[in-house]
């Protein structure tokens, strides 16, 4: 209890009963949904930014900017903790992957609570509280492998500690501010522009304090956040900040957030957003005419929001960065809220609009939680049926299996079964193989070939079976004993001559997690090298390996002969030169069509 009471106290004049009875529903409140989430974090698969994370940046720990793949995806602090856990465990399950996010949650939730003392009115406080802790979208990124769940957290908690600084002059307000905001910005890139207007908000109040030695820390915030802006102008160079839309604030931003917030997209709701805004506006000004005060801890949310659309747009108009969707415009969320209930509080209104919104937010959460999927990525989840309906082989092989993104892996590597490619199959093309996991409605052609053996009732998946499995002739088989510390070992280069089956199989050893081993097919036209096919498959990552540091593999791959090709390779890529043991034999089927 002493913990939570100093979570519950801003200073010696602010106490909370912690015996009453709206203290002990509110830590029912939380426990109900950390729980929740918990619960989550182990039962709703990977998504596929989540395994992106896991094998560039975790299990090859780069938790920092520069390393690794640069790509906006790497969440830094996220990376930094699931690695740190990872290791400290020896596991790379998916709840240790999530353990970082999860243990945002309370600091999240705590920093809302925070807040009470500065309402007249308790059911504004709980109206925000309830909205911004039962928002299924918000929440569900404190059970995900993403930063976005982190940056809320830390941003809600560096507003409270600017509301104790501005409000209490207390200097460990401010560094607990400045260290948040800077693991605001480390946990999620998209944060960046808010926290740099907040830490020259605070410069701005410190001087006006006539508090010149406390000025100092602020300045020193000038060099690491000045490193993640020059990275940031290294992923637009690269071309990386590429998520967002560029069709206009509402309809790439407001319309993104309304859906998942209120599950509705509509001109209605946009009048109404816009109207609430009006209020925010009025009641900030009004608020602002009264009292003289820029530093006035109950504007400080309006202040957010308005200065973060007025950041949107800047970044759009001037550096042409799309306008954010969803997840990366979550922080906006907080701020609407934050602002209309500070404003509805200061005007005295009734409890009728406090007692309507935790009605609907709870009416919203009940409707859309669960322990399934993701509610904004629903598209991706993979019902394990999926995988475990393939067979082990078709016609006296391994079947040919092609799939979408490298969820499909992840999940066969999951409940441990036999290692499949899961290959490309977007194009017209793509019908030789025997299994695929595929949405039919984006090739509707493709039911001409093949029949559904499975449906995700969530995501729309299916397990496509192909009506006629295609004939496979044996024509030749290769077999070689695996070089140790060689980038690139040659399986096998002939002439393609028509579609074939490659059964590729053998065993790795002396494998670690670390050990990057794919092992490539590709074809070519020989003259001019234009390349046609180019499959890589990650075996670390499609099979789990023995407690002896052994893989067994058996798998087939459907080549197809397009035209221009008239050559193709099967080879080993050793990344980075690893010490390697082990054989490998390729068996190549020609496929009477």
């Amino acid at each position: 209890m002493p913990f939570l009471y100093r979570m519950s106290n801003l200073g010696t004049h602010r106490h909370f009963n912690l015996r009453s009875t709206e203290f002990r529903l509110t830590i029912l409140l939380f426990l109900l949904l950390w729980v929740y989430l918990i619960i989550r974090a182990f039962s709703v698969f990977y998504i596929h930014d989540e395994i992106v994370t896991k094998w560039s940046y975790v299990i090859h720990w780069n938790p920092f900017p520069n390393q690794g793949a640069i790509d906006a995806n790497n969440h830094f602090l996220l990376s930094l903790l699931a690695g740190f856990f990872t290791r400290l465990f020896n596991s790379d399950s998916m709840f240790l992957i999530r353990l970082g996010s999860i243990l945002a949650f309370p600091i999240y939730f705590w920093s809302i609570f925070r807040l009470k003392y500065l309402f007249q009115q308790k059911w504004n406080f709980y109206a925000l509280l309830i909205v911004l802790t039962t928002s299924s979208f918000l929440i569900e990124y404190f059970a995900l492998a993403r930063g976005y769940g982190l940056g809320l957290a830390f941003l809600v908690f560096s507003l409270q500690q600017m509301i104790c600084y501005f409000d209490t002059d207390s200097k460990k307000a401010l560094i607990g501010s400045l260290l948040g905001w800077l693991l605001t910005v480390y946990a999620s890139l998209t944060l960046l522009p808010i926290t740099l207007i907040a830490v020259f908000f605070l410069g701005m109040y410190t001087v006006r304090r006539k508090s010149y030695i406390w000025i100092l820390p602020v300045l020193m915030m000038i060099i690491p956040l000045g490193y993640f802006v020059e990275y940031s102008f290294t992923l637009k160079d690269l071309g990386k900040l590429y998520y967002g839309g560029a069709e206009g604030f509402f309809s790439s931003t407001v319309h993104s957030l309304t859906k998942y917030v209120w599950l509705v997209e509509s001109t209605w709701v946009d009048l109404g957003i816009a109207l609430v805004t009006g209020f925010i506006l009025f009641a900030a000004i009004r608020r602002f005419w009264k009292t003289k005060n820029l530093f006035d801890p109950k504007l400080l949310f309006s202040i957010f929001l308005f200065v973060g659309v007025a950041s949107i747009l800047g970044q759009y108009w001037i550096l042409g960065i799309n306008y954010p969707e969803d997840r990366t415009a979550m922080f906006l969320i907080v701020f609407f809220f934050g602002a209309l209930f500070f404003a509805l509080d200061d005007l005295k209104s009734n409890k009728v609009v406090a007692l309507i919104s935790i009605g609907l937010s709870l009416a919203f959460f009940a409707i859309t939680m669960n322990f399934t999927h993701s509610m904004h990525f629903v598209t991706e989840h993979l019902d394990e049926e999926l995988v475990r309906n393939i067979p082990l082989s078709v016609n006296g092989t391994p079947p040919t299996t092609a799939g979408r993104w490298n969820m499909e892996n992840d999940l066969t590597r999951e409940l441990n079964l036999p290692l499949r490619v899961y290959q490309d199959n977007d194009d017209p093309h793509d019908t030789l193989v025997d299994y695929m996991v595929f949405v039919p409605e984006r090739r509707p052609g493709l039911t001409d070939l093949y029949e559904i053996a499975h449906l995700d009732p969530i995501s729309g998946q299916a397990l496509l079976k192909r009506k006629k499995f295609l004939k496979r002739t044996k024509n030749l088989e290769v077999e070689h004993a695996i070089i140790s510390e060689v980038e690139y070992q040659i399986v096998y280069i002939s002439n393609l001559e028509g579609p074939m089956v490659l059964r590729c199989s053998g065993k790795l050893e002396q494998m670690t997690e670390l050990k990057e081993i794919f092992i490539v097919f590709s074809s070519e036209d020989s003259l001019s090298k234009q390349q046609f096919t180019y499959e890589m498959i990650p075996m670390i990552r499609n099979s789990k390996i023995s407690d002896s540091g052994e893989m067994n593999f058996d798998f087939s791959y459907a080549m197809n002969a397009l035209e221009g090709a008239n050559s193709f390779a099967a080879y080993i890529w050793n990344q980075n030169g690893e010490e390697l043991q082990g054989k490998i034999k390729l068996e190549v089927y020609a496929i009477d069509e």
